[in-house]
């Protein structure tokens, strides 16, 4: 794993499974993945990831009970002993992604296939529990992946129950595991109410369509915000679907994702204990809907990924989503061009996966990102030419120099890491996001301080004077914004009384 350079934002991810289908074989353009080796492997999503600019990424796939081979193929012996999560397994990541097959533990005699329904020690331990419960309280993101259920013999002759695939994995996990339906409906079939976005018959034999090149259409959660009067004010996306501008979408949103048949379900607690889910002083982050999609056989709006935000309280952030094959091979293999290149739909699907690694990332490492970021902003050629200018001319430059590394989803999430400098989240979640100035102003204000506090630009400075000077950014935006709006009033002011 190459360790991050210098203070550029760097994540570290581990994929987490456990099924003898999940592997690292590389996928070529063309051909059908269905019932292939790679069908369930993670080599595209792994390649997509690692390639991406900003934040750089390293991804470890660790396999419960399968080792790989050099080629990315899953050993044909598993195990001797399970490789659980440990305290010193953990620490080495930032994030940890759930690829969980398995049940539960128990193998399934009239079960679909061997490795399918799980082994005795397929579900985690209380001592794996507690040591991912401490890892997710200092930060660490998670990402909970699932799929459809599947009947399975729970007892004696004939006592049958839907269990999800990953359920052995997830089911447990502190807050991640709340996120998901891991037992009964949906099914595979429309006899157990499967969740279809791809249109795929439900035979569970080829399914074409999950494997072409066109995608399902999704629907991103935003907010509109309205002034006095209920005049419209601002939408905001929410950043997971915010990527780079498009010539069809100058705000870059995400609104289209890989389909399948038989999708999962999320849920949502019906309470929320605050010993599980914290305060943020008065206020308490629950997980919300981020993301719908349609079902096929039916025409309903379903909910197709929800998201946590813990860092808001002090904990890690939570992304859950109805399946895994938003990430798989057979997914992602029909966006592909004869060449190998990834067509401009799987471009898009690849800015959500690097949105979501960042979204996942411990605040501790957007704070180190921070500094780097802004001085790399001030060695640039553009905004050394324009060190001076009035911060909405400044931050706009700065958007255009951060646009050509970084989507729009990250580039807000960063200027909001600095905004918390300031003022508490919890405060510019509401209505007072519209009091403050734009993105482009605060970022503006933050580049200027930058220049004016750096006489030597490669010096790094200490994570607590990266800090201060974003403070100081902040304050200088929101300063200057009020001194210029107290000179427009006093102009409107001057003309009322020429007429007076």
């Amino acid at each position: 794993m190459p360790p991050p350079q210098g203070l550029h934002p760097h994540v570290n991810i581990l994929f987490y499974a456990d099924s003898s289908a999940t592997n690292l074989l590389v996928v070529y353009p063309g051909g059908i993945l269905r019932r292939q080796p790679e069908e369930f492997g993670l080599r595209m999503l792994k390649d997509i990831l690692e390639a991406n600019p900003f934040p750089t990424i390293s991804v470890d796939l660790v396999n419960r009970f399968w080792n790989l081979n050099g080629d990315g193929s899953v050993d044909a012996t598993r195990k001797a002993s399970a490789t659980t999560l440990t305290t010193t397994l953990l620490q080495k990541y930032d994030e940890i992604w759930f690829f969980g097959k398995h049940l539960g533990n128990f193998n399934d005699p009239w079960g679909f296939g061997w490795d399918q329904n799980g082994y005795s020690d397929s579900e985690l331990t209380p001592s794996e529990l507690d040591a991912l419960a401490k890892w997710m309280n200092n930060g660490g993101g998670v990402l909970m992946l699932g799929d459809h259920s599947n009947w399975v013999s729970t007892g004696g002759m004939g006592e049958t129950n839907l269990y999800n695939l990953g359920r052995a994995l997830g089911k447990n996990v502190l807050r991640a595991g709340q996120m998901r339906v891991w037992e009964g409906d949906p099914g595979a079939y429309k006899l157990d109410k499967q969740v279809n976005t791809s249109g795929d018959a439900d035979d569970m034999v080829d399914m074409p369509n999950q494997e072409d090149a066109v995608p399902q259409d999704i629907y991103p959660a935003f907010r509109d915000y309205f002034l006095k009067g209920e005049k419209f004010a601002e939408r905001f996306w929410h950043p997971l679907f915010v990527g780079a501008p498009r010539s069809d979408d100058p705000n870059g949103i995400i609104k289209v994702f890989p389909d399948h048949g038989h999708e999962g379900a999320l849920n949502f607690p019906t309470t929320y204990a605050p010993a599980i889910w914290p305060d943020a002083g008065s206020f308490q982050p629950k997980p919300e809907v981020v993301a719908r999609g349609t079902n096929q056989d039916n025409g309903e709006q379903i909910d197709l990924v929800s998201a946590y935000d813990g860092q808001l309280a002090g904990v890690g952030r939570i992304v859950a989503h109805t399946t895994f094959h938003h990430f798989v091979n057979v997914n992602l293999h029909g966006f592909l061009n004869s060449d190998g290149t990834p067509d401009e739909t799987l471009q898009i699907i690849s800015q959500y996966f690097a949105n979501l690694a960042w979204w996942l990332m411990p605040r501790h490492n957007k704070n180190q990102g921070l500094g780097w970021v802004l001085q790399s902003l001030t060695k640039s050629t553009i905004m050394r030419d324009l060190q001076g200018a009035p911060l909405g001319v400044l931050g706009t430059a700065a958007y255009r120099v951060l646009g050509e590394m970084a989507t729009g989803g990250q580039i807000r999430d960063l200027i909001n890491v600095a905004l918390e400098k300031v003022i508490p989240p919890t405060r510019y979640n509401g209505s007072l996001r519209l009091l403050l100035p734009s993105q482009a102003y605060l970022l503006g204000g933050l580049v200027a301080e930058q220049q004016l506090a750096y006489a030597s630009i490669g010096h790094h400075r200490e994570a607590s004077e990266v800090h201060e000077l974003a403070a100081r950014g902040i304050k200088r935006a929101l300063r200057e914004e009020v001194e210029e709006l107290e000179a427009r009033a006093d102009t409107i002011k001057a003309v009322m009384k020429d007429y007076d």
